[in-house]
């Protein structure tokens, strides 16, 4: 699955990372805006998948699709998500809240799924569709005859560099974005400000962060920094909200652990 968490990576990258505020308000007064946004996605999957994306990926009965064509088609699917999304909200008046958000967030991951190569290199797995192996990518063969926990790790997992850069886009911009939502819904509240935004993006990497220091100091130093926040938020030196402060740590929490699995 090496082909589909790069892709993956470079969507959390292109739709979080790079999706700056003028960007975001951009794509929806202009459909240049929304081309340029886009486009973000491609690029970033070609840097990523160079050494793959001349190798056929997927076949449809007899039409073979390179990764280059599948790239090309997982973008033209990104921007007629996007248009849709946006059409919506804007046209027919649809609530752009967190379920909006989140089921946006699941049909481009749907998309890239169904476009990579995620069935280890096998074939004939689903009939008419067909995903032939890649040179460079652990396949069922190989993988034949391994326990279940180093199939998982060799298959699965990918290279521990593109997860570890997953969950770093997951903790900082993604985290963000999905409690502005949910706060707009229960608190009616506006998109941070750029100090607000960074700075607690910030502590959520210094958390997870705090998961790849060795030995057994980074149960306190984790103890320590969540305490101190908690203790802010009480006496008001942070103008966050519980929600705020609770789902960010969590999720913060939740990817230094990972982070820590794959390291050591």
């Amino acid at each position: 699955m090496e082909i589909f968490w790069r892709l993956m990576l470079g969507h959390f990258i292109a739709d979080f990372t790079l999706q700056t505020n003028y960007i975001a308000a951009w794509k929806r007064r202009n459909v240049w805006g929304l081309i340029v946004h886009c486009a973000i996605h491609p690029i970033l999957y070609t840097i990523l998948l160079w050494n793959y994306v001349g190798q056929v990926w997927l076949q449809i009965g007899t039409i073979k699709l390179t990764g280059c064509t599948c790239i090309l088609l997982v973008f033209i699917a990104h921007l007629i998500e996007d248009e849709w999304r946006i059409w919506s909200v804007l046209k027919k008046g649809a609530p752009d809240n967190t379920f909006f958000y989140l089921w946006d967030q699941a049909i481009h991951y749907a998309i890239i799924f169904a476009f990579s190569p995620v069935v280890d290199g096998s074939t004939g797995k689903y009939g008419l569709l067909n995903y032939p192996p890649i040179t460079g990518v652990l396949n069922s063969y190989q993988a034949m005859g391994m326990d279940i926990v180093s199939r998982f790790s060799n298959i699965v997992r990918s290279e521990n560099w593109v997860i570890v850069g997953i969950l770093i886009a997951l903790v900082t911009h993604f985290t963000t974005v999905t409690i502005y939502f949910l706060e707009k819904d229960f608190f009616g509240f506006d998109f941070p400000e750029t100090k607000e935004k960074y700075i607690t993006m910030a502590e959520r990497v210094l958390v997870m962060g705090c998961f790849l220091l060795p030995g057994a100091w980074w149960l306190a130093v984790v103890a320590v920094w969540i305490l101190r926040t908690v203790i802010y938020k009480v006496k008001k030196v942070y103008d966050l909200t519980w929600l705020n402060i609770l789902l960010g740590n969590s999720i913060a929490v939740v990817c230094g652990i990972a982070a820590r699995i794959l390291v050591y």
